[in-house]
């Protein structure tokens, strides 16, 4: 679940969120997982896989899934930017210089 707590309404509400007046807070739009607008791949990744773990959800800026499936287990991290891929360039090549077997 993702909520941003606000003093008021803004002129331009989240789109997808609910809207929750709190007297003592304020506003709150709250999100379900695996809405988070600053992850958009996240929703179709945990869509399309079985059997999916969060093992961490920073919201907003990555999140680490453990899937599993009939071909074995695996991580996924899907980023809000693109500082996965220099993680993603070096996986490969470490992979591409293991011999097989």
């Amino acid at each position: 679940m993702l909520v941003s707590a606000y003093a008021q309404i803004p002129e331009q509400a989240p789109a997808g969120a609910w809207i929750v007046a709190v007297p003592e807070v304020g506003v709150l739009h709250v999100r379900a997982f695996p809405d988070d607008p600053r992850l958009p791949m996240l929703a179709t990744v945990v869509a399309g896989s079985p059997q999916v773990r969060v093992v961490r959800y920073r919201p907003r800026e990555r999140c680490t899934l453990r899937i599993g499936s009939d071909a074995g287990t695996s991580w996924v991290k899907v980023f809000a930017g693109m500082e996965g891929q220099p993680i993603h360039r070096t996986q490969v090549a470490l992979v591409g210089g293991v011999p097989a077997g």
